[in-house]
C-alpha cells in the first residue's frame, strides 16, 4: 500500500534570486496548464489529464529555501510520486513532466553559484545539493508563496515559457507518432481477426488528440482514420457480421 497523507517533496536551496526561481515555477505552471485552486482551506495547483488523472503541485518559500510538493490522487489522501505500488504509471508520467522544471531550477542555481564564485562573492559558503524525500506535509513550517492569478492569463509569455512549451510540444509529437504506430498495427491485426480492444483504441485516440496541435498533425488525422476502421471491424466482429473465416 502507498503511504497515505504524504506528498513527495523536492527541496532546493535557492542560490539564484528567489524571484527568478519564482518566474520558472510560474512559467512551468502556465505552460503545463496547471490551474490555481483554493478549496476547503487548501491552496494548490492542479492539472487534469484523461489518462494520467489529476496532478497536484504546491510550492513554498521559506527564506531562500524552496519546498516543492508533488502528488496525485487527491488532496485528502495524496499519493507520493516515489511510492512503487499505487498508480505507478500516472506517477511516472508526472515525474517525467516535472523533470524539465527540476532541471531548469538546478541549472539557474548552478549558474548563480558559478557567477558568485567567479566574482569572488560567497566563496566560503557551502550550498547543499538538491534533496528529494518523502515527508508529512503538516511537519513543514513554511511560508506559502503562491502565483498571483492576474499573470496567469491568455497571451501571457514568461521568460521560460517557450522552453517548457517546446518540451511539451515534443512530447505531444512523440505521442502522435506512437498513436499512429498503434493505429496501423491495430488496423492490420483487426483485418485478420485479432482485436486490440476498446481500451487500446481509446489510447490511440488520446494520443491523436495530443498531436493535433503539433507539426505531426497529419499522423494524428491518419490515426483517427485507422482507429475508425478498426472500430468498425471490431463492432462487425462482435456482432458476427464480419469474420475472416467466412
Amino acid at each position: 500500500m502507498g503511504k497515505k497523507g504524504e506528498k513527495s517533496c523536492y527541496v532546493f536551496e535557492c542560490v539564484a534570486d528567489v524571484r527568478e526561481i519564482y518566474r520558472i515555477l510560474n512559467d512551468f505552471l502556465y505552460a503545463n496548464n496547471f490551474k490555481f485552486v483554493e478549496k476547503n482551506g487548501l491552496k494548490y495547483f492542479m492539472n487534469s489529464d484523461p489518462i494520467a488523472g489529476k496532478r497536484f503541485l504546491e510550492y513554498y518559500f521559506n527564506g531562500n529555501v524552496l519546498y516543492l510538493y508533488a502528488y496525485i490522487h487527491n488532496t485528502k489522501k495524496p499519493w507520493p510520486l516515489d511510492d512503487k505500488y499505487l498508480g505507478s504509471v500516472p506517477k511516472q508520467a508526472y515525474r517525467n513532466m516535472l523533470e524539465p522544471l527540476i532541471a531548469e531550477i538546478t541549472r539557474v542555481n548552478e549558474n548563480a553559484r558559478y557567477n558568485a564564485q567567479y566574482q569572488g562573492y560567497n566563496q566560503n559558503v557551502q550550498y547543499p545539493d538538491t534533496r528529494y524525500d518523502d515527508m508529512q506535509y503538516n511537519h513543514m513550517n513554511s511560508t506559502p508563496y503562491y502565483q498571483p492569478q492576474e499573470t496567469m492569463q491568455s497571451g501571457y509569455a514568461g521568460t521560460y515559457q517557450n522552453k517548457f512549451s517546446d518540451i511539451n510540444n515534443k512530447s505531444k509529437e512523440n505521442q502522435a507518432m506512437w498513436g499512429f504506430y498503434f493505429s496501423v498495427a491495430g488496423m492490420l491485426m483487426s483485418l485478420f481477426g485479432w482485436m486490440w480492444g476498446f481500451f487500446i483504441l481509446f489510447i490511440e485516440i488520446y494520443f491523436a488528440i495530443q498531436g493535433l496541435s503539433t507539426r505531426k498533425r497529419i499522423f494524428s488525422i491518419l490515426t483517427f482514420l485507422f482507429a475508425a476502421i478498426s472500430l468498425v471491424i471490431l463492432i462487425l466482429y462482435i456482432t458476427g457480421i464480419y469474420s475472416i473465416y467466412y
